[in-house]
């Protein structure tokens, strides 16, 4: 569990992978991060089975749908797969999707293209980053889901974010951001070696079986950054491991004062914060649902 959460959706983050074809090597990845490297393959075409529907604080496609009735379109930041933006178009809500990964893009499209003429028609995907992006059009609400911004490890990109989504927001348009609460006993100093499992899904098209481990994970407490190192182990109907995919993964967390800071330095007002997809008041150790218009 990376603080109460699966695998994030995110995208965007610092992330890195590699394949060792038919390897038993049970160790970890061990490698050098670079920034906004791309999601790995695998990753990729199983995130919707991992991802299949409510998360652990309930559905926050039920949420970000009740905040879109009046305010349409919606522009999502990180919009991955599609999951979210699916759920929208559905509901007859017409979304724009921002994604850095082009993988993440393969599969978003594979999967709008399997859906009604009407979901269809309510998306279009463009492939940017968060941090930088112009689409010469405003908005009346963004979104930013499932801890997509906290793959921003450095307050200088938080900002370029925050500028650059507001910059799209109509006159008092709205922003939504979801990260986790952090748990102050799972962001002490230091980490190893866990080895733990934490999953396992079938395929969706090879009907193989992947089992998913943590195995490594360290906070980086000066920064406010765990590094986690996850791998994906593919497996034969006799249990024959086939292919192991090992990805290192870096997020910051935001404690509450903190994340309201930074939107009002950015220039927005905060309208209201929620800890789960019911709209239940702050509460520790669980979602920071933050609901804020642009000043």
């Amino acid at each position: 569990m990376v603080f109460g959460g699966f695998i994030p959706k995110g995208d965007r983050g610092v992330a890195s992978g590699r394949a060792l074809s038919g390897s038993n090597n049970p160790s970890p990845g061990g490698c050098v991060t670079p920034q906004f490297l791309e999601y790995p393959h695998p990753l990729v075409d199983l995130y919707d089975a991992l991802h299949p529907g409510p998360l652990d604080h309930g559905d926050d496609r039920v949420l970000y749908h009740k905040l879109a009735k009046r305010r349409r379109p919606v522009l999502e930041l990180a919009v991955g797969t599609g999951r979210v933006a699916r759920y929208l178009a559905e509901q007859n809500i017409p979304v724009v999707g921002l994604e850095i990964s082009p993988n993440m893009l393969r599969q978003a499209r594979e999967n709008i293209s399997k859906e009604s003429a009407l979901v269809q028609r309510n998306i279009s995907l463009v492939e940017g980053d968060m941090r930088d992006f112009d689409l010469g059009r405003k908005f009346p609400l963004a979104i930013v889901p499932f801890s997509a911004f906290q793959h921003l490890l450095a307050i200088e990109n938080q900002m370029r974010a925050l500028q650059c989504i507001r910059h799209h927001l109509a006159e008092n348009g709205h922003l939504v951001i979801d990260v986790f609460d952090p748990k102050l006993e799972m962001c002490l100093p230091g980490g190893g070696l866990t080895r733990e499992m934490v999953g396992e899904v079938v395929h969706p098209e090879t009907k193989l079986r992947w089992k998913i481990f943590l195995d490594a994970r360290e906070n980086i407490v000066e920064q406010q950054v765990l590094h986690a190192e996850w791998r994906f182990v593919e497996l034969a109907s006799d249990d024959q491991v086939l292919r192991q995919y090992y990805w290192r993964l870096s997020l910051r967390w935001f404690y509450r004062f903190e994340m309201q800071h930074l939107l009002e330095r950015s220039g927005f007002t905060i309208v209201n914060l929620w800890s789960d997809y019911q709209f239940s008041p702050p509460a520790y150790g669980k979602r920071q649902v933050w609901f804020v218009r642009k000043a």
